[in-house]
């Protein structure tokens, strides 16, 4: 972006409590405890990008610099690479422009690099078949009675998610976390009580091990792109020491 005449500030990365994901229902008491159901987390990144020094400058541009800002920033979606994934979607992006510049220095491939991952990531989702199986929903039932007795009548953790806007409108960002803290601990405590983690992992695994199968070669070849670079990252790291 400098070579490009435009200042550019790299953001910082996403912590790893950030990153944690619970699709179907919150197990882990600790990360409960301290973040609810990650409303605050949500918050803080709203704040953020409002703040984000890249967003300022790019407002006090014209309009011709924040449109070259663009096309030198994501490059000029004429020339642009595409792949299908799995779910049937395509997918676009442009092989120039420095994010594409990045990625290339880091992957090594551009094209390769924006396939396969593109490809591991869009597996098929096997969600409504999960909730139909018998097991999740035994599971599910002995979840639901663990809440109960701790006065959270809730069918599901998915019925936690369809009514917690409710439960927190209007309530300021300390109210709001803490109701999310009480309900989120006492899922997670009572998913670790429960077969339902348990049930969850093995029926996820059964469901997408045709998919993980057919696509194979694209998430071994994203999974050893990823630890290259990585490698490699560390070598420029340790070499001038």
């Amino acid at each position: 972006m400098d070579r490009s005449g435009f200042e550019y500030h790299p953001a910082a990365p996403v912590t790893a409590d950030e990153r944690r994901d619970f699709p179907y229902v919150v197990d882990d008491p600790a990360w409960a405890r301290e973040y609810g159901y990650g409303g605050a987390l949500d918050r803080r990144s709203v704040r953020e990008r409002k703040g984000n020094p890249n967003a300022a400058y790019l407002r006090a541009l014209s309009p011709d610099r924040q449109r070259a800002y663009g096309t030198a920033l994501y490059g000029d979606p004429a020339t642009a690479i595409e792949v299908t994934v799995p779910t049937g979607l395509d997918i676009r992006r442009s092989r120039t422009g420095c994010l594409a510049e990045a990625d290339g220095t880091l992957y090594g491939d551009l094209r390769e690099w924006f396939r396969v991952d593109n490809v591991a990531a869009n597996l098929p989702d096997h969600t409504a078949e999960l909730h139909r199986a018998p097991e999740y929903r035994a599971a599910v039932a002995k979840w639901a009675a663990c809440m109960a007795g701790r006065g959270h009548p809730y069918e599901s953790p998915d019925d936690i998610q369809r009514r917690l806007p409710a439960l927190t409108k209007g309530a300021g960002p300390d109210e709001a976390h803490a109701v999310e803290v009480e309900l989120a601990t006492a899922e997670a405590e009572c998913a670790r009580s429960t077969p339902l983690p348990e049930t969850v992992d093995r029926l996820t695994r059964r469901l997408a091990r045709p998919d993980r199968a057919q696509y194979a070669a694209e998430i071994e070849g994203r999974d050893r792109m990823r630890l290259l670079a990585l490698e490699q990252a560390r070598a420029r790291e340790l070499l001038p020491r």
